[in-house]
């Protein structure tokens, strides 16, 4: 079954008997980030003059990756941040996430790492739909993951202007009540960076 072939969260946590917490286990004191300008730039611009909202290319290439990269950056010696990669855990997990966060390997870019946050664009605005696809992912991360250590996986959900997010700890899924927003951009990075923190954190070599 491909990730897409989960249709809410709600599917996920059925068929993997997983517990739902809806909490603000994201702190709620989150310093704007600093340095920002170019990337405020560029996506003031975006949201002001490009037909950012006319397709899901157009919103992955304006909003939702140049935030990502740029939050990427301070971490890429822990990680490589991919677009499009194919997973395939067995004939339940597989597919093709929108983009994840994979711990660096001997192989570099040849082959993905273990992932540790996935992230997926909510089509049409459709977030329940959108969980089932990152929860479905999250779990496949989990499973990738578990040779290793118990690790805690992230999940992102978003349709560029407006950002939630989860987090799978063992058999329970976490969702952040709080949403946050792209118009509050400086915030909205400093919880991207707070996530990639936590998860750089759980790397042991």
């Amino acid at each position: 079954m491909a990730f897409t072939q989960f249709k809410s969260l709600g599917s996920v946590l059925l068929k993997y008997d997983l517990s739902l917490q809806e909490t603000d286990f994201l702190a709620q004191n989150f310093s704007p980030k600093a340095s920002l300008n170019e990337l405020e730039k560029e996506i003031k611009l975006s949201l002001n003059e490009l037909a950012y909202d006319v397709s899901e290319a157009a919103i992955c290439e304006t909003l939702i990756f140049p935030i990502l990269r740029e939050n990427w950056k301070s971490f890429k010696d822990s990680f490589l941040l991919w677009s499009h990669p194919t997973i395939n855990v067995n004939e339940d997990l597989m597919g093709i996430p929108d983009y994840l966060f994979a711990r660096k390997t001997k192989f570099g870019r040849a082959v993905v790492g273990r992932p540790i946050c996935m992230a997926v664009e909510a089509k049409k605005d459709n977030f329940d739909e959108g969980w089932g696809q990152c929860a479905a992912e999250m779990v496949a991360a989990q499973k990738l993951n578990c040779e290793i250590a118990d690790i805690d996986v992230y999940g992102i959900v978003t349709n560029g202007e407006f950002w939630e997010f989860g987090k799978l700890q063992t058999d329970t899924f976490t969702k952040n009540k709080t949403i946050y927003s792209v118009f509050e951009l400086q915030t909205l990075c400093s919880v991207i960076e707070h996530i990639l923190t936590e998860c750089k954190k759980q790397i042991k070599d």
